[in-house]
C-alpha cells in the first residue's frame, strides 16, 4: 500500500492533477505539527545527565521523559526510571 501512495505522490509532482476547474502540481508536503513540545513528558533542552537527575527525584518507578539527543538535532532520546 505504501508503495502505491509513494508512486502517486511522485507521479503527481511531475504530472499535474487535472479537474474540471483546476490544474495542480503537488509541491512539498505540509510540515507536521510539533504537538509533543507542550507535553509534560517532553524536555527538549536537557541532556542525558539532567534527565537522569530529574527522574531520580520522582518517587515511583515507571516515570519517563523524552528529550532531544542534542540541541538542534531531530533525533529523540528517552530516559526511564
Amino acid at each position: 500500500m505504501a508503495m502505491i501512495i509513494l508512486y502517486y505522490i511522485s507521479d503527481c509532482r511531475s504530472n499535474p492533477i487535472r479537474g474540471l476547474e483546476f490544474h495542480v502540481v503537488l509541491g512539498e508536503s505540509v510540515p507536521q505539527p510539533q504537538s509533543h513540545e507542550d507535553k509534560p513528558w517532553f524536555h527538549g533542552g536537557i541532556d542525558r545527565g539532567q534527565a537522569e537527575d530529574k527522574l531520580r527525584r520522582i518517587p515511583h518507578d515507571g516515570a519517563f521523559l523524552v528529550r532531544l539527543v542534542q540541541h538542534g538535532d531531530s533525533r529523540f532520546g528517552i530516559s526511564f526510571r
